[in-house]
């Protein structure tokens, strides 16, 4: 895959059996009001996603697929979009870059409105920038089922402490946009990264800016392949508590994460940072009134109450 391009603004696609809406989401992209270059990588799709994706890769030249052979075959999401960043870091001159779900759709002037609010933000700083957008819910058929992601009196991300994004992701990674510091900084993402998002949303929030675009920008498909309980505080505390109860170690793949940007990170970390994290990799280990105490100290916090006491029981209860 070679260049030059005609735009300096790169949308990333991971693909796996997307076949149901794939064209309709390069179809949105295309119509942007703003030229961008589409690379998609697919990770083995079983069904006709990759004939689709070849198909308006012969059609329109600003759509570039990466070959099988291109990578080792990977097998998540974070390691499919870390590819493909990684080779256009190493290979070409992007500037932008968009992250974008197989299965939405994006209203016609999403990356105008997403890059112009970046241009602004990047007046005033030199240092890794996230925008994000709101999104509005739709189910398969694009039938909306709530205009807004995020509640109107729901404290921004850019409030959030990096003890609550520890525990919590905040920003789905279709609603992202990432100028080059910040992608030069996230990546590669680790092995031992949860999500791709996840990371750069740690990587934004501790040693860049993230601002919030409060305008729904893309229609967030919902479906059987990607339920996400929308504003369902029950559901998810009973889902949250089962857990609790099965002693399942929800908490390691927290600790792990936070290992790995620690390690990679410390010598950049304020005394702050590197304390926050030193507690909360040792909190199991520590006697149990200890844990509740650096837990409401460094506020390892949820985004609701109920899950955050579930958060706490584990933490009480596990050892």
């Amino acid at each position: 895959m070679s260049g030059p391009y005609n735009s300096t603004i790169a949308v990333c696609l991971a693909s796996y059996n997307g076949e149901s809406f794939i064209a309709e989401q390069l179809d949105s992209i295309l119509v942007q009001t703003v030229k961008t270059e589409i690379f998609i990588r697919d990770d083995g799709s079983s069904d006709c996603t990759t004939e689709i994706v070849e198909n308006y890769s012969e059609k329109y030249s600003n759509i570039h697929i990466f070959e099988v052979g291109d990578y080792d075959k990977r097998s998540s999401s974070k390691n499919n979009f870390s590819s493909i960043i990684e080779n256009l870091i190493e290979n070409h001159c992007f500037q932008y870059f968009f992250l974008c779900d197989q299965d939405d759709v994006w209203v016609p002037d999403k990356v105008k409105q997403s890059l112009d609010y970046m241009y602004e933000v990047e007046k005033e700083t030199d240092k890794p920038v996230l925008i994000y957008s709101d999104l509005q819910i739709v189910d398969r058929n694009l039938n909306s089922i709530s205009n807004y992601f995020f509640c109107e009196n729901e404290p921004f991300i850019q409030n959030r402490s990096l003890g609550q994004l520890l525990v919590q992701n905040y920003v789905p990674g279709c609603s992202m946009l990432l100028n080059k510091p910040l992608v030069e900084k996230a990546f590669p993402i680790p092995s031992g990264a949860i999500m791709h998002d996840w990371w750069i949303v740690l990587i934004a929030s501790t040693f860049g800016r993230i601002s919030y675009l409060n305008k729904p920008l893309v229609l967030y498909r919902q479906h059987d392949g990607n339920e996400i309980g929308i504003n369902n505080s029950l559901e998810s505390a009973r889902y949250l508590f089962k857990k609790i109860l099965n002693r399942e170690d929800l908490f390691q793949k927290y600790v792990i994460q936070a290992k790995e940007f620690y390690s990679i990170f410390y010598t950049e970390l304020s005394q702050l940072d590197r304390d926050l994290l030193e507690n909360f990799i040792k909190l199991t280990e520590l006697p149990r009134c200890k844990r509740f105490a650096i837990f409401f100290r460094f506020k390892f916090f949820k985004n609701e109450a109920l899950k955050s006491l579930g958060l706490l029981v584990y933490l009480m209860i596990h050892d």
